[in-house]
Formats: structure tokens, sequence, C-alpha cells
């Protein structure tokens, strides 16, 4: 008797049970989910690997300019070398070109030309303004003494000084703040593995890489921004 006053129940059930229409719903919903994240992955790949480029060659190319020449002097019986003063407009070309070079490489990746020139002049000065920020806070601090980790500490300020400036420039405050964050991750990386490195032409190699893994870094968080944005704005329903 008790399964037989359920077979109604059973009865009103089943036709939505067979009813394709919502497996074919839950389906398409199903593969509009990995569409999405598979452009996300592709956006995000293709922005890392062009920050990843821009800053490599920036890195290589600020090392070479920066790489001051050197005489050799003796004295008393020994040869010293003895590296040549660095005149203010060296020192500024060498670092605003690691900025230009990344940020325009960013803002290329952004199938934008506008925002790619933007991003270069604010790369070249952020960068340089955000390296002289890091280089007086760690002095300050620390003198001509820094400590083991001076170099994740000083990179990270620049980071964010950097990203942040870039993030602007690019796009609105969200991005500002996760810029920031994935730029202190990058170049507080950077800057730490390249502490005891003098920046110059033999060292242009690894100064070139390093600076490749931390332009990738902004470059992941710019592509998980964007595809978000591209998203957002085809789901929103048309007026």
């Amino acid at each position: 008797m008790g399964g037989t006053s359920n077979w109604p129940t059973h009865c009103s059930i089943l036709p939505h049970v067979l009813d394709w229409r919502h497996y074919r719903k839950f389906a398409n919903r199903a593969h509009s989910e990995v569409a999405h994240m598979v452009v996300l992955i592709k956006s995000i790949i293709r922005l890392a690997l062009l920050g990843a480029v821009g800053f490599g060659i920036g890195g290589i190319v600020g090392a070479v300019i920066w790489g001051s020449p050197a005489t050799t002097i003796t004295k008393d019986g020994v040869e010293y070398t003895v590296r040549l003063a660095l005149n203010p407009g060296q020192i500024f070309l060498s670092i605003a070109l690691i900025g230009a070079l990344g940020g325009a490489s960013l803002g290329l990746g952004l199938r934008n030309w506008r925002k790619a020139g933007v991003a270069a002049l604010v790369g070249a000065v952020g960068f340089y303004i955000a390296t002289f920020i890091g280089g007086v806070i760690q002095l300050s601090l620390w003198g001509k003494a820094p400590p083991p980790f001076a170099g994740l500490f000083t990179g990270a300020i620049i980071g964010i000084v950097f990203g942040a400036s870039l993030g602007l420039a690019l796009r609105d405050w969200k991005a500002a703040g996760l810029l920031a964050l994935a730029g202190a991750i990058g170049f507080g990386v950077m800057f730490q593995a390249v502490l005891n490195l003098e920046f110059e032409v033999s060292s242009a190699k690894s100064f070139g890489i390093w600076s490749a893994i931390a332009g990738a870094t902004l470059g992941v968080a710019l592509g998980y921004l964007e595809r978000r944005k591209i998203t957002k704005e085809s789901s929103r329903p048309e007026p």
C-alpha cells in the first residue's frame, strides 16, 4: 500500500527526468564554462610570454648600457680594475628602458597601440621612480651594508610602485592592486636573485632571465584581468 500511494508522485517526476532539454542545458553551460576557461588560459599565457620577452630584452639592454667602461691601473706592482663613474643620463636610460620595453609589450598584448604607447611612457618613468624609491628606502634602513634579504624587500617595493602605476595606466584601481601584488612577487624574486651581481655586460644574461620572470608575473595578472573584463562584457545583456 505504501508503494502504491507514492506512484502518482513518481509518475509526475518521470517526465522531467526524461526531458533531455535539462541535460542539454547543463551540457551547454558546462561547454561554455570550459570554453571561457580555455580562453582565459590562452590570454594569460599570451600576456605572460609578451611580458617575459619585453622585460627580458629590457633587462639585457639595460645591463649593457649600465655597464660602465673599465680601465686598469697599476699601483705598487699590483693591477687594479677601476670602473669609470656613470653619468645621470646613462643611469636613467638603462633603468627606464626596462620599464619602457616591458610596459610596451604588455600594452601590445592588449591589442591596443594607444595603450602600448601609454604603457611604454608610464613604464619608463614609473620604473625609474620605483627604483629610486626602493633604493632610497634600502639606503635609509641599512646604508651600504644591506642584509641578505635586502633584494627581496627592495624588489617588492619597486614592484608595488611600478605595478600600481602600470595598472592605473592600462586599466583601473583594481588592476593597479593586482599588478602591484604581482610586481611585488616578481620583482622581489628578481632583485633577490641578482643581489650579488654587478649590473653590467657580463651579467646581462642573468638580468635578462630574471627580468623576464618578473615580466611574466605581471603578464599573468594582466591576462587574468583582461579576460575577466571581456567575459563580463560579453555576458552583459543587450539593451
